[in-house]
């Protein structure tokens, strides 16, 4: 797969996959891999970075889901 496969398959566009891609290949470099980084690239066609469909798909199943890990509490009336 490529990037172009793997933003239709996660239904995003190819600008931000190829950012997911950029972003993990950073994480990497600077020894801070997180868990939900794309994982490297499986091979290359020419200067193209490719993924097993096997290596994606199990990628998706262990990727942490949104609002995983924090973010603000969200308050209540009493709150305030």
């Amino acid at each position: 797969m490529d990037l172009q496969a793997i933003a239709d398959r996660l239904g995003i566009t190819a600008q931000s996959a190829r950012a997911y891609h950029g972003r993990a290949e950073r994480n990497r470099r600077t020894g801070q891999p997180l868990p939900g980084d794309l994982p490297p690239a499986d091979g290359r066609v020419g200067n193209s970075p490719v993924w097993d469909v096997s290596t994606i798909e199990d990628w998706i199943l262990q990727r942490p889901g949104q609002g995983v890990g924090g973010g603000r509490p969200k308050t209540t009336p009493q709150d305030s």
